[in-house]
């Protein structure tokens, strides 16, 4: 599947949207909100402070906007 376009929110306005990206089933993709240099499966968010707290939901949506996942933090 392809990622590109697709986007990561938080509840605080927060989101991150995927590149290019080709998943294959099996496959999986890391993405951290921290600085670095994007691999084939480590992603990089660029920010200087975490992201994510306990209690706040993650929502991925696709790129037409689609809700495809929510996660609440633990």
């Amino acid at each position: 599947i392809s990622l590109a376009g697709w986007r990561l929110l938080d509840s605080d306005g927060n989101r991150y949207i995927f590149p290019q990206l080709d998943l294959f089933a099996g496959g999986a993709v890391h993405l951290n909100t921290r600085t670095g240099l994007d691999t084939a499966n480590n992603l990089y968010w660029g920010l200087d402070t975490p992201v994510w707290q306990p209690g706040e939901t993650a929502v991925l949506q696709d790129a037409q906007g689609n809700q495809q996942a929510v996660y609440e933090i633990p």
